[in-house]
């Protein structure tokens, strides 16, 4: 549903709004070196080193189909953000014709996703119980780099008792761990 302008509450700071804006500063980001917030991604990225093909993530490859659909998601998403960033009216961005069925169609598609991964992180801790005391994210960060242990230290901690490090060795026969 789209409400026309005049339904629409003033904005304090607007500049249709008739008040000053109480914020001089044309940057509402106090932090003067940003950072990329991260990602709201579920299933983390297949790609997060120069050569795909060196990294393969296990979670994406349990769970090609959503994978797929997050990943449309995600394009349509930024394609959105894309088309708002053209504008630099904010009443006019959230008001935009067809912009409410697709952010309601992409988070209903992105609860699926949700779903079959918090499915999947289950089977995973019903498989080894301590990772009930560790937050989804975090068993989605050691899942998704499982194939290279030292890099989930980090987490030990965290499931382990008394255990804050692991000091890995080279196995000559199978190489780096």
């Amino acid at each position: 549903m789209v409400l026309p302008r005049e339904h629409l509450p003033r904005l304090r700071g607007h500049p249709r709004a008739g008040s000053p804006n109480p914020n001089p500063n044309p940057n509402p980001n106090p932090n003067p070196n940003p950072s990329p917030s991260p990602s709201t991604n579920p299933l983390p990225n297949p790609h997060p080193h120069p050569n795909p093909n060196a990294n393969p993530n296990p979670i994406r490859e349990q769970l090609p189909e959503d994978a797929k659909r997050f990943d449309g998601l995600d394009a349509q998403f930024r394609e959105q953000m894309v088309d708002a960033s053209q504008n630099s009216d904010p009443i006019e961005v959230g008001c935009a014709s067809g912009r409410e069925e697709t952010f309601t169609t992409i988070q209903g598609n992105l609860d699926l996703c949700q779903k079959s991964l918090s499915d999947y992180l289950e089977v995973k801790k019903k498989k080894f119980p301590r990772f009930y005391f560790i937050s989804a994210v975090d068993l989605v960060d050691i899942l998704s780099k499982g194939r290279n242990p030292p890099s989930v230290q980090e987490h030990f901690s965290k499931f382990t008792d008394a255990t804050g490090a692991i000091q890995w060795q080279v196995d000559e026969e199978t190489g780096p761990p």
